[in-house]
């Protein structure tokens, strides 16, 4: 409402039958976790920057594995040694030293600009469905107000 949005809920489907929900917050108390359902398990990560490397998986069967995100130092056919996935803050520095090193050296993309594209019609298209969130605290005076913007 006038401003940066605070709260958003996107439910998300796909034409192959995967569906999906997402809800963003600046002011309610969430957990920062990923939790994708399957037929027979899920996997949950809690998003964390200072350990941005673990992740559990559940089975059916009641087994959780917790499991640490790794990079592999060379490829290879079976297990190798490994060094940590990146941290959070890595992350973005790689993403950073990638595009550097397209534009000097000709490097592929590991992200290329279609998916940031695709990234920016979901949003789009998420702008045009909107609806305003339901606000049980507000007063029907507020609410009022509110519609105007919503």
């Amino acid at each position: 409402m006038e401003g940066v949005e605070a709260n958003a809920r996107l439910s998300l489907s796909f034409a192959d039958g995967l569906a999906g929900d997402v809800l963003l917050s600046r002011d309610w108390n969430l957990r920062e976790q990923c939790y994708i359902q399957f037929e027979n398990g899920w996997v949950f990560k809690f998003i964390m920057p200072n350990d941005p490397n673990h992740l559990d998986v559940g089975l059916t069967s009641d087994f959780i594995l917790r499991s640490a995100i790794r990079s592999r130092l060379q490829p290879a056919d079976g297990p190798s040694l490994s060094e940590p996935g990146a941290t959070f803050q890595r992350a973005f520095i790689n993403q950073i030293l990638n595009v550097i090193h397209a534009v000097v050296a000709g490097e592929p993309l590991l992200v290329p600009g279609e998916e940031g594209a695709r990234s920016i019609r979901v949003i789009e298209a998420c702008y045009r469905s909107r609806r305003m969130l339901e606000m049980p605290w507000m007063s029907q005076k507020e609410l009022s107000r509110a519609r105007t913007f919503a």
